[in-house]
């Protein structure tokens, strides 16, 4: 069997893959019904519902140098943010763009948008400055969330990007310029409670970009409910609430953000 050659080569443990008995799958099949909930959002289903206490994420840097932070310090952290967007005049639709590693304030920082009602524009790193700069215009982001490394890049694409107004940065230091927000001054001031914006499934959550491979790289917007979509998840990679899951992908990507960090944590 490919199972047992699996084990034999690699020397893992494979017999949960066969948790499921023959004909489960059709059951399954046959017994499942969308459950669409009337009031829906993200940052509530994937961090906000859980225990304060629990484990949500294991960082560790280049250096080796590790973070344990829970869900309660995701939702405290979302939520400093939150209040900082709000305070720079963020309102429910506006498009806010996010360009930083994957470290744990990106991710607080995509669930503070969801918070605020916001459309999220996540930007990868890899992307050239081009790219960046057409889908921020092209979006027409109000605001953009980056850190210190990739703040220089912004000043040969202003004048393109007139709908940006304000650049909040991350571990800015020599690097913020003019009216630049900092980040972490900000979230020591703000308040790390509020509510969320009562959204629907169908209210605009999130902007994802094609690759733009035979012309310009257009926007695909998608919805609170987008995530419910991947209902599938817990049974490809049958996750279950004491175990860890290694995430490897940059949380740019729909592809890295769904399957390396959403999914895990709406299971808990």
């Amino acid at each position: 069997m490919v199972v047992d050659r699996i084990k034999a080569e690699l020397g893992v443990e494979m017999s949960d893959f066969r948790r499921y008995k023959p004909g489960a799958y059709d059951d399954m099949m046959s017994s499942f019904r969308w459950e669409i909930p009337a009031r829906y959002n993200i940052a509530v289903d994937t961090v906000d519902k859980h225990e304060p206490g629990r484990l949500a994420m294991l960082w560790e840097d280049w250096q080796g140098a590790e973070r344990r932070l829970t869900f309660g310090d995701f939702k405290s952290m979302s939520n400093r943010i939150a209040n900082v967007l709000r305070g720079l005049g963020v309102q429910r639709g506006d498009r806010v763009a996010v360009l930083l590693p994957s470290v744990p304030e990106t991710a607080a920082a995509f669930l503070a948008v969801y918070k605020v009602g916001g459309i999220l524009l996540s930007l990868s790193q890899l992307y050239g400055d081009e790219s960046i700069a057409h889908r921020l215009s092209d979006s027409g982001s109000r605001l953009l969330i980056t850190d210190g490394t990739n703040r220089p890049r912004l000043e040969g694409m202003r004048d393109r990007v007139v709908s940006l107004e304000r650049v909040v940065v991350l571990q800015g230091g020599k690097a913020l310029v003019g009216d630049d927000v900092d980040l972490d001054a900000a979230m020591q001031e703000a308040s790390d409670s509020g509510g969320v914006e009562d959204t629907a499934p169908d209210d605009p959550a999130q902007l994802y970009y094609s690759s733009g491979t035979t012309g310009e790289a257009k926007g695909i917007l998608h919805a609170h409910r987008y995530l419910l979509g991947h209902n599938e998840y817990e049974l490809c990679h049958d996750v279950r609430g004491d175990e860890l899951f290694h995430s490897t992908g940059e949380w740019a990507w729909i592809a890295g953000i769904v399957p390396g960090l959403w999914g895990p944590w709406r299971y808990g």
